[in-house]
């Protein structure tokens, strides 16, 4: 039997998400697993937390609630883990060989339900009414009464074609959740219930829709009602590691290569760069040439791309729209993607046209289950083409997804535990003193920094603690407006997303997406406030700015302000980010760009304000995210932006000789008003299952001591806490 934990560490396995199989989790809640607690971050589109298949924690530091558009820019002044390896058997050519059967489907839980009638026991007349005449009105009762439960919702203001994403908050986890309280509530035999059937209640996003695949399936058996449904969301820190959590950096290491060898299946090659010459490049290497717009490949084929990006710009986001035709073609057991770029000899940091492939293709070779998928970047400048996609074909993608071949060596990378040592005479200052150690690295009381998306979240948590640490001049923006005056009547009693919504609505609103907006302000202009509150307890002056990191203007301003104003900008700390959690295969373009480019236009942007106001700080800090560095189902644009912005800071910090350094971190709990980054029913799952989570203060001092002791020459540390490794 499949029980819920067992779904979550499957997927923690896979990159720590929850996007993937969602037939599975419904199973697993309906076959005794305990019903998680409704979430009080709902999903939006302009903030971090998640909508379509929403995972529940994401690794990254910006808002928790959506925020309107931005357009204007104001001011509001207060005084061990490797990357993840494939199950996939290596053969004698890890391109080439056999076709295996790599994923065999699970076998189907079994449901571990007891019946709780007592056989010997007669009911009724009226009970066998009752279960005789259960109509489609009972079903539409119990669905609207579940969900009203889970959203705080009254159930006669829920409409049957509301939008239970957009328009009631309810992200697809929660839809799963709710999935299972209603298989449970209508007593469906889950025996009969195939995975594509679960799926597609998962997927309903209409009481109307709900409802019906209700109908089509009740056995007319009515169920006790759940008493985990509305169940109190509150849980403890105790299992929170205070300790500092764990240190990881992302080295290349040398890979072992295997000879090519033809085994007979057909192999299909395309020309990303340059379709028309297609043909010729495939006429070199023994294989057939085809266009996307006739793709008609043979059973268990080899489907390379290749093109020549050297001195090119990025490849992404158009890459996006190719590389989902090339994943949704249901043939190919392998997919190669062959890139000719150039490497930096230091640490293979690839130039710009290579931007976010790296986490991309992590992330593609976790959600194509029955295809190998591998990535290889060559810096070959001596050889031809032909000879680059033989190199290429050597690489054991079955180990790794991503290689890079250059004139010394192929290279894979591995997440290599590196402990800090605050003694060490690597960092950025003396090992005598910490004084000394953060006044070289630009914390130094009076300091001038910069923080984008650090009004809320674990941003707004790290601006306090080196605020705390360097009392000096702190200015924080997002994309939330500046808070009001004064909070609305009647909701400072309200502390949760369902409480305010009861709330708004005991105050006369009846809108539910007028609701919906207002309660999601609330909290946000909380959590700024506090933050500001925050900064001016540790004796830093503190201001709020609304800045839109995808508007290069707005950036630009806010910049060359904070530059008039102080004269000087001593470090940057770059949090903004969002994140739309899909699948590749239900993930559009829109979508993809939106996640995509926050990370990357975002990055782009305030390194471009930083040249453009003239002013060089002492670091450049990135957040980034264990996605990026392993991949992560369901989180293609969101590791593939977290890639981009790595490589953009890397570049840029080297050219100008600044620090510049991105922190992948894994998932923090939340803290006080701060939700961190996992949700409510992640968390207590984690904690019951020995997999703790970072601490708030304890991230924020890792960031702080390897501010200090850290080495310059590191452009990028994981950090992951306990349990995780």
């Amino acid at each position: 039997m499949k029980t819920i934990v067992d779904v979550v560490f499957e997927y923690l396995d896979a990159s720590t998400k929850i996007a993937d199989r969602q037939a599975q989790v419904v199973h697993a809640l309906i076959s005794g697993g305990v019903a998680p607690q409704d979430d009080v971050t709902p999903p939006q589109e302009e903030s971090r937390t998640l909508s379509g298949i929403d995972s529940s924690w994401v690794l990254e530091s910006s808002q928790l609630v959506p925020e309107p558009a931005i357009t204007t820019t104001g001011r509001s002044q207060v005084t061990p883990v490797t990357e993840p390896t494939s199950d996939k058997t290596p053969g004698t050519s890890p391109i080439l060989s056999a076709e295996t059967d790599w994923n065999a489907p699970d076998e189907p839980p079994s449901s571990s339900r007891e019946d709780m009638i007592d056989t010997k026991s007669t009911p009724s007349d009226e009970e066998e009414s009752t279960q005789d005449d259960t109509t489609d009105t009972d079903i539409h009762s119990v669905v609207l009464n579940v969900i009203g439960e889970r959203t705080g919702y009254p159930a006669s203001m829920i409409e049957d074609e509301l939008d239970l994403e957009s328009d009631l908050g309810i992200d697809s986890i929660k839809r799963l959740e709710i999935a299972g309280d209603l298989i449970r509530e209508c007593g469906l035999d889950t025996e009969t219930i195939d995975e594509t059937d679960l799926e597609g209640l998962s997927k309903s996003r209409t009481v109307a829709s709900i409802t019906e695949w209700l109908e089509a399936r009740s056995t007319k058996t009515a169920t006790p009602p759940s008493d985990e449904i509305g169940a109190s969301d509150t849980t403890t820190e105790s299992g929170v590691v205070e300790a500092q959590p764990f240190r990881f950096e992302l080295r290349p290491t040398s890979a072992a290569t295997v000879p090519h060898q033809n085994d007979g299946r057909t192999v299909y090659l395309i020309r990303s760069d340059d379709s028309d010459e297609s043909g010729a490049l495939a006429e070199a290497l023994g294989a057939k040439p085809f266009e996307l717009s006739d793709v008609n490949f043979s059973h268990g084929c080899v489907v390379i791309d290749f093109a020549d990006n050297r001195d090119r710009e990025r490849e992404l986001p158009d890459y996006f729209d190719k590389l989902k035709q090339l994943a949704e073609a249901p043939e190919p057991s392998c997919l190669l993607v062959v890139r000719r770029v150039k490497a930096d000899n230091v640490d293979l940091t690839p130039e710009r046209s290579a931007d976010g492939m790296r986490g991309l293709m992590r992330t593609l070779a976790l959600e194509l289950t029955d295809t190998l998928v591998g990535y290889v970047e060559i810096d070959l400048p001596d050889e031809d083409d032909a000879a680059c996609v033989r190199r290429a074909l050597e690489c054991d993608c079955t180990v790794t997804p991503v290689h890079v071949v250059t004139e010394n060596e192929v290279s894979l990378f591995h997440l290599a535990p590196a402990p800090l040592d605050s003694l060490a005479t690597t960092g950025a200052g003396s090992s005598d003193g910490r004084a000394e150690a953060l006044s070289a690295a630009g914390l130094n009381p009076g300091a001038t920094l910069v923080f984008f998306g650090g009004g809320r979240g674990i941003t707004s948590v790290v601006a306090q603690r080196m605020g705390l640490t360097c009392p000096g001049f702190i200015y924080v923006c997002g994309s939330s407006p500046i808070p009001r005056d004064k909070e609305p009547e009647g909701l400072h009693l309200s502390a949760s997303l369902v409480d305010l919504r009861q709330a708004l609505l005991r105050e006369g609103m009846s809108d539910l997406g007028q609701i919906e907006v207002e309660a999601r302000r609330v909290l946000a202009e909380r959590e700024i406030r506090q933050t500001l509150e925050g900064l001016k307890e540790s004796g830093s002056t503190a201001e709020y700015g609304t800045v839109d990191v995808r508007n290069a203007d707005q950036v630009a301003s806010f910049l060359e302000s904070v530059a008039r104003e102080r004269g000087r900008i001593d470090g940057v700390v770059f949090g903004s980010g969002i994140n739309r959690d899909q699948l590749l295969s239900r993930t559009s373009r829109a979508q993809f760009d939106h996640v995509y480019r926050t990370k990357q236009d975002g990055i782009d942007n305030v390194l471009s304000g930083l040249d453009s106001c003239g002013v060089l700080p002492e670091f450049v800090v990135a957040f980034g995210s264990i996605a990026a560095v392993r991949g992560s189902r369901g989180q293609i644009g969101y590791a593939a932006g977290n890639d981009g912005m790595q490589t953009t800071l890397t570049r840029w910090g080297r050219l100008r000789g600044v620090r510049a350094l991105t922190v992948n971190w894994g998932p923090w709990a939340p803290q006080g008003i701060h939700s961190g980054m996992v949700s409510t029913e992640l968390q207590r799952t984690f904690l019951a299952n020995g997999r703790s989570l970072i601490h708030p203060t304890s991230g924020a001092d890792a960031l702080i001591q390897e501010l200090a002791w850290g080495s310059r020459s590191i452009n990028s540390v994981t950090y992951l806490p306990e349990g995780w490794s």
